[in-house]
């Protein structure tokens, strides 16, 4: 079974799943690429699976118990930055400019700073989450131990390019004395001072003085327009001689800098694979927190990882459907269910939750093959290799229509790979052509499915499903117990039905035996929505 064939895009976004990704806030790029590659656990990576859900327990009870200090941990993971391309240049041993050495020596602090807080909260301190130290690159990188993210070519990086630095600085401090004593004789000769960049501009008008500048070898004719001359002070030859020795000086500066940089890339090469180790664990930290915020802020739990074939959830909700129902004031039912090898069959009445209820055991397992935490109170998941989905697109606002055709190309493919130990879960089964052929073909599939080794869930009105031997059936408990007079009168004062439905509807599912028929409520339905008495009474006629 190819991993990223587990489940496919079409469940992903139908479940939740995917809504439920976009939902992790990672504060970094590395958080965002760690929750992007995340793939699901499937059977032979039970026991990794199982650690990284004790994982995510240690950090959601960190994150309970230590806000303050989680806060401090969340602004250190959320300065750090995406040096990847640096790192990746620096693994092909390339030349590295000041921005690149910029780049990875303030990862390196940041990196430092969150182990430091790290090692102090050791309680969130797990294996996945060691950071190498960074102590020996910040120490390259920062010789003059200045403490500041921001990287210089030290004078400290090597003793050539201190003599350089300083002889040019005695240079530089030798051409300006010059230079000033340059236009002092200017001004004791022409009776004009040049400006600090040794520059005079005279009017056009100003006849004498241009004629005494004119007259001094000291200063030259740069430039003019129609009304102004500009005169510039010429070097000496001394002076010229410093400023062609400081160019010399400048050239050897940059070789020397070019030189320590290719030192520094060859030191910095050696530890590339602990660099990448920690991009790995600081996404992982940022994933994590992410994770264990997302179920604190969902009431999720952890699921427990079974060795067998089996799914046991209590108390289990769809999270969309949830929020919903918040929306709209209302409440979720959260419902228990235990499915084995095999088929499990739920029937029960219009409005019932049985959609809602296949998303939810797909959403749960999903959630816990990805180390994440569950919407229930309880859940005991036995892994499976795939999860396939088939729901009704009228239930379904984000599906496109599907016809019969469609459901059997679909339904084909999964049931060649029954025996993968997957997750299958149909809605309404064959519901797209005429009841006859529609119950038969549905018949012949839960027959075909039950001795398989995978999980399969159908929903169906279809009569006669439910009495066959090795399938289990679980129904909707509905409108049994409701009080169908008082509900009647509240459609008529309410045009919001489905809040009405939402009411007085037993969503719970009980496991029942030798029911041959599914329950007769669409007639109820409309009657109580208030379709025509005449039309309920001519159908009821007709059944």
């Amino acid at each position: 079974m190819i991993r990223n064939e587990f489940i496919d895009e079409r469940t992903k976004k139908s479940i939740g799943l995917d809504e439920i990704m976009n939902n992790l806030s990672t504060l970094t790029d590395y958080g965002g690429k760690a929750k992007t590659n995340m793939k699901p656990y499937v059977r032979e990576d039970i026991e990794e699976l199982r650690l990284a859900l004790e994982d995510l327990n240690t950090v959601k009870e960190f994150s309970e118990n230590h806000k303050e200090i989680l806060n401090e941990l969340r602004e250190a993971i959320h300065i750090i930055k995406d040096v990847s391309g640096s790192i990746k240049r620096l693994k092909g041993r390339e030349a590295l400019n000041e921005i690149d050495l910029f780049e990875l020596k303030s990862q390196f602090m940041e990196i430092e700073k969150l182990r430091d807080l790290l090692i102090v909260s050791k309680e969130i301190y797990l294996e996945r989450f060691k950071l190498n130290s960074s102590k020996l690159e910040i120490e390259l990188l920062d010789p003059e131990k200045s403490g500041i993210k921001t990287f210089y070519m030290y004078d400290a990086f090597s003793v050539d390019l201190s003599e350089i630095r300083k002889t040019k600085r005695e240079i530089e401090k030798n051409i300006s004395l010059m230079k000033e004593k340059r236009r002092e004789e200017v001004f004791d000769e022409t009776g004009l001072m040049p400006s600090k960049n040794g520059e005079n501009r005279i009017s056009i008008s100003k006849k004498v003085e241009i004629e005494r500048l004119r007259s001094c070898g000291k200063v030259a004719i740069s430039s003019e327009s129609f009304s102004s001359l500009v005169f510039k002070v010429r070097n000496s030859n001394n002076l010229n001689a410093l400023i062609n020795k400081l160019d010399d000086l400048e050239i050897q500066e940059e070789k020397e800098e070019f030189k320590i940089r290719k030192i520094l890339v060859e030191k910095l090469s050696r530890n590339v694979e602990k660099f990448e180790e920690n991009i790995v664990a600081v996404g992982e930290l940022d994933l994590f927190i992410a994770k264990a915020g997302y179920a604190i802020e969902i009431g999720a739990i952890k699921p427990i990882i079974e060795d067998g074939s089996s799914i046991e959830i209590k108390k289990g909700r769809h999270i969309s459907t949830e929020i919903a129902l918040k929306s709209k004031d209302s409440q979720i039912t959260a419902v228990d269910i235990n499915l084995s090898k095999g088929v499990t069959l739920i029937t029960g009445a219009n409005m019932g939750g049985k959609t809602v209820n296949l998303k939810m055991v797909s959403l749960i397992v999903s959630l816990s093959q990805h180390a994440m935490f569950v919407p229930a109170e309880s859940a005991r998941i036995g892994l499976v290799n795939f999860v396939y989905l088939s729901v009704g697109d009228e239930q379904s606002e984000k599906q496109g229509l599907s016809t019969f055709g469609a459901e059997i190309f679909n339904l084909k493919e999964v049931i060649a790979k029954s025996e993968e130990m997957g997750l299958i879960l149909i809605d309404e089964i064959a519901r797209g052509t005429n009841p006859t052929e529609g119950q038969a073909i549905a018949k012949a599939i839960i027959q075909y499915l039950k001795n398989k080794s995978s999980i399969t869930m159908i929903t169906s009105h279809f009569d006669g499903l439910c009495t066959i031997e090795g399938v289990k059936h679980l129904q909707v408990k509905g409108l049994s117990g409701a009080d169908i007079g008082k509900m009647k009168r509240d459609v008529r004062e309410n045009a919001r039905y489905e809040m009405i439905f939402e009411k007085y509807m037993d969503y719970s599912l009980e496991e029942v035996k030798n029911v041959g028929l599914v329950p007769r409520d669409a007639l109820l339905v409309a009657e109580i929505m208030g379709l025509s008495k005449e039309i309920i009474d001519s159908a009821n006629e007709m059944k």
